[in-house]
Order: structure tokens, then sequence, then C-alpha cells
């Protein structure tokens, strides 16, 4: 262990080095994570969906542990040095940077989206960034899979912190996750990179809401009735007509397109927001477009019996059945992003060995990659 990285309200993050490799890692510990009920269904979902999903830009899942006699669990995640947050804070990004960051964005979370999860969380704290650029969607702590439904009607104000990248629906007590709500906190963070600031830095729920509709506008009756929520009317009724807010006097030296990619985003009636493909053929980031960087996969179904989630020691078998699946590395590593771990010398040791596998044995595609992704295990802890 070499140092503290973060904390939640339920875990805490250090930063560690491989005694083999020196290479760095991100280590987190879920205190009680499989203790309680609710806390296990939220660790083993996370744990389920990233030992799943196979992305450049999603964070990888190393290992994970359980001690034996606690209820503690372990996650070893690769490192990224900073988060988008610190970054945008510091404002040392270049337009072209912002440009690369959000068309990487964008590709992570239509492979997430393909997968049927809706990450529910989606803020710049929680997107990692390495000196390069390269950024990686962290945090699944509160993914939910399409269509799932609000364990308890929580009503208006339970929902993930800070409120300021949650859609409206949401903030108006929707009772079911949708891909539309990552859709709209991808608005806010793109927003806050182009403006350099928080785009609705809400104080309240009622605040929050209120700021949404100086851009939306109030919405109509129709557009109410897409909002599944027994409090959205009552509410925006009790609610004085906002002022109008530009973005064509805010974001003046933004091309016309731009802006209005933007405003797309933020549209209050979820069926209305732009979809991830459109957004991906926009001229703002046909710079960086690639078809074949189009990543996605067939949609997750959740592995729990619901009915036995009460029993700590199913818990704990789902636990060491994700570890398992963690460990056969086949199935969901990185090449690009294992490659990059690994000391200079063991990736040309790689590159050679693709070289000679490609060229001189003639080996099958898909046969090579297998061997090489089985080189990368034994590499990285060896």
């Amino acid at each position: 262990m070499e140092s503290r990285l973060g904390s939640g309200s339920y875990s805490v993050v250090f930063k560690a080095t491989s005694r083999r490799t020196r290479e760095p890692f991100a280590i987190r510990k879920i205190y009680d994570g499989l203790r309680f009920q609710m806390d296990r269904t939220l660790t083993l979902r996370e744990l389920f969906i990233l030992t799943e999903l196979n992305h450049f830009n999603i964070i990888s899942l190393i290992q994970m542990y359980r001690p034996s006699l606690k209820n503690d669990a372990y996650v070893v995640y690769e490192f990224v040095e900073a988060d988008l947050d610190a970054v945008l804070r510091a404002r040392i990004l270049e337009d072209v940077h912002k440009v690369y960051v959000f068309y990487q964005l964008l590709k992570a979370i239509k492979y997430i989206h393909s997968a049927g999860i809706v990450h529910n969380n989606l803020k710049p704290s929680n997107i990692l960034i390495n000196s390069e650029c390269i950024i990686k969607v962290a945090d699944f702590a509160h993914a939910r899979f399409f269509g799932d439904v609000k364990e308890v009607d929580t009503g208006m104000f339970q929902y993930v912190e800070p409120r300021w990248y949650i859609s409206p629906e949401v903030l108006l007590g929707c009772t079911y996750f949708s891909k539309e709500m990552d859709i709209w906190s991808l608005g806010c963070i793109f927003g806050e990179m182009l403006l350099g600031k928080k785009l609705f830095p809400g104080t309240s729920t009622i605040n929050q809401i209120d700021r949404i509709f100086e851009i939306t506008g109030m919405p109509s009756k129709e557009d109410l009735l897409d909002i599944p929520s027994q409090y959205a009317e009552a509410l925006i009724e009790s609610l004085p007509f906002p002022q109008k807010r530009s973005f064509k006097k805010e974001l003046c030296g933004c091309l016309p397109e731009t802006r209005k990619l933007l405003k797309r985003f933020l549209v209050f009636n979820p069926a209305k927001r732009i979809l991830i493909d459109e957004a991906l053929v926009h001229p703002y980031v046909s710079q960086f477009f690639d078809v074949k960087e189009m990543k996605t996969r067939s949609p997750l179904k959740s592995p729990f019996d619901t009915s036995k989630m009460s029993s700590l020691q199913y818990g704990n078998e789902l636990f060491d059945t994700f570890k398992k699946n963690c460990l056969n590395r086949q199935r969901f590593i990185d090449w690009p992003m294992i490659h990059q771990l690994l000391p200079p010398k063991k990736q040309e040791m790689v590159e050679e060995f693709l070289l000679v596998l490609q060229i001189f044995c003639k080996v099958p595609k898909d046969l090579s990659i297998i061997l090489i992704q089985t080189t990368l295990i034994y590499l990285m802890y060896n």
C-alpha cells in the first residue's frame, strides 16, 4: 500500500504496487459489503457487471478477495492517475482534448447500454483520466439493468449525490431505470466541459429542477405523461415560471452546431433525447470517429435469485463465482489495456510473439488472440 486515494460512504481506495511487476493498482476495501442484504446486492451487482464488461474505456477489474472471517470485500482495479472532475477544475484541457474525452465517453456508454446496463451515476469524478487523455468510466455501484424498478418507492428525494448530474425524471421520482437517464448525465458533463463550470449546481431538489427548467422550459402535459411519477405534475404546477437561460450567450465561443448538440442531450422528455449513435456521428466528434472502434455486446441478465439474496451464504457463493470469472481472463481481458500495463520490455516480448504467430506460424486470428491473452496473464503475474 502506498497512499490513500479516496473514500466513500462504505468503502476506501488505496494505491498499491505489484511486488513483481512494480505496476500500480487501485485497491478498494468495501466495509461489510457482504453482510447486509442491501449492501450485498449493490456489491455483487457491481462485481458481476465489471467481470462481464470488456471495453478499453471502462475501468478494468483485476482481482477480488473475501476474507474468510469477515464480510468485507477487496477489489483490485487498474490504476488511473486522476479523474475528470479534478482535471476540469485545473482547467488544463485544450478544446481538442475535450472533444477526445467526450468521444471516448460516448463509446463507453454505447457499449454499457448495449449490455442492457444503466450506469446511473455518471459524473466527472467517476470518469478517470490519465496523462495521455485516455478515460475510463468507473464506479458501477449504482448501476442497474434496463427496466429495473426501484426496490422501494423512495419518492423524490432519494438518489445518488450530487444532484447536479441527475435527470429530471429521477428528481421527480421516476420509478424505473432507463438509458435516457445516462444521456442526460452525459449532457451535464458535456456542458461542464464547454462552459468551464457546473451546468446545474442546484442547492436542493426544487432548486435543481428550477435550474433545469431555465434551459428546457416548462414541460408540456404530453411530456409529463412520459414520466412515471406520482409527484411530477403537482410539483411542476407549484413552481414559478422560470427565467430563460441562453446557451448562445453563455457559449458564444462555441459553434452553433455544438450548442445544438448540447441541447439535444438536455431535453426534459426522456423519449426525445439524442441517441448515442446520433451523437457519435455528429461533426463535433467527427475528427476522432472510427466505426472500427464501435464495440457492443449482448445484453446481460441479472444472475441473482432474489429469493435467496437474504442469505449470507448465497452472497458468498456468488462472490466466489464472480471471482472465478475474473480469474478466467480470456473472457473479458482487453488487449490494449493490459498491454499498456506491462513494462516496456514485456510489451516488446508480446509484440514479437504476435508477429511470429501471424507471419511465421500462420496461426488463425482467433487462436492468436487466445494465445496472446494467455501470455499477457502470465507476464502480469510473473
